[in-house]
């Protein structure tokens, strides 16, 4: 009987220990889940955030674009008006030549270095145009190129808070 009642004894305590380590097992997998879920509304935030910040930098890249295409459309509206008054410029001098002809050389030399001026501030103005063309179009080419890789972070960012 006394073995029995050992037996017995031995057999509760072994049970009280089994409870016990189950209950440090479940506080323990209590504590890790609640770290997940917090660890989850950590990683949903910060995807939030990196998308809202892609988005915000795939706006400023368009405004940039469109600012670039903007300005390159006023560039060739200026070369087309330099070229308007060189055509006029060289209409002018026609005439003129025609009226030195008549017996007005002088003042057909006069108005010939104003046409050749007229025709040189045109070259300059062409130039010009074409040089701000130029770097509207490298500067559009680089917005463009921000807004893909804004785009591309944004992604990365998405996939690297959905593995999160």
């Amino acid at each position: 009987a006394r073995r029995r009642e050992a037996t017995r004894v031995e057999r509760h305590e072994r049970c009280a220990l089994d409870l016990e380590l189950e209950k440090v097992k479940t506080r323990r997998f209590a504590e890790s889940n609640v770290e997940y879920k917090e660890d989850a509304k950590k990683a949903k935030l910060a995807k939030e955030e990196a998308e809202d910040e892609a988005a915000k930098q795939v706006k400023v890249a368009a405004r940039h674009v469109e600012d670039a295409e903007e300005a390159a459309a006023t560039a060739t509206r200026d070369a087309a008006d330099a070229k308007r008054a060189k055509e006029r410029a060289e209409a002018k001098l026609t005439v003129e030549r025609e009226e030195a002809a008549a017996g007005m050389a002088a003042a057909k030399r006069e108005r010939a270095a104003e046409v050749e001026a007229a025709a040189e501030r045109f070259k300059e103005a062409q130039e010009d145009a074409e040089i701000r063309r130029e770097s509207l179009e490298a500067a559009a080419a680089a917005a463009q190129s921000r807004a893909t890789a804004a785009e591309l972070r944004a992604t990365e960012d998405a996939a690297a808070a959905k593995v999160a």
